[in-house]
């Protein structure tokens, strides 16, 4: 799609113009739909989340200003949107959720030559627990830094630096279960 088309598509769902406003969904709901899938795990809360995301879009769209990405401004919205959702349903419980009481957790060496199907290492992140995973989210898939993280969870910087070591660690470990898992059942069919 062309820049013009759209801002001819942002400038008619400014207007609430219900032609615009399809078209907009049509081009990035399932874009956003997975942002949604990554922070709530749970395909009904995604869609959820993915409508109220939306519905938000076409109510703060005529506060885009036409500086910088259209895209990565909606991205921010649905990303908020996915956290203030966690924070209401509890699943996360913020104040008990993150180790507060953190500490410096030794990054491992990564191996640069292990390859996992996107599908499988999605899946493997998906498992990772609630608080991990969001923020794994937020620093390594949506590039918020530490300090952003932090502001928009209400937890120190510190923590979320640990919690992110954490959640490395978890998912390498992760990748190992199921490589060596693979290479089992391979040597079993040869």
């Amino acid at each position: 799609m062309l820049q013009d088309e759209l801002d001819a598509i942002i400038k008619g769902c400014v207007k609430k113009q219900y032609k615009f406003q399809k078209l907009l969904y049509e081009k990035y709901a399932s874009l956003l739909y997975a942002i949604c899938l990554r922070y709530l795990k749970n395909t009904d809360d995604a869609k959820d989340a993915l409508q109220d995301g939306f519905i938000k879009i076409y109510e703060k769209i005529d506060t885009f200003s036409f500086n910088g990405s259209f895209e990565g401004w909606i991205k921010r919205l649905v990303v908020n949107n996915c956290l203030m959702i966690l924070r209401n349903k509890k699943k996360i419980g913020f104040e008990q959720a993150w180790d507060d009481n953190y500490e410096t957790v030794e990054e491992e060496e990564e191996d640069g030559d292990t390859y996992v199907d996107p599908k499988i290492l999605f899946g493997l992140i998906q498992d990772l627990p609630e608080g991990y995973r969001t923020i794994f989210n937020l620093y390594v898939v949506d590039g918020f830094s530490h300090k952003e993280i932090a502001e928009k969870i209400g937890i120190n910087e510190g923590t979320s630096k640990s919690q992110l070591a954490r959640a490395k660690k978890l998912l390498r470990s992760k990748i190992h279960t199921f490589i060596n898992e693979q290479e089992r059942q391979h040597r079993r069919v040869v």
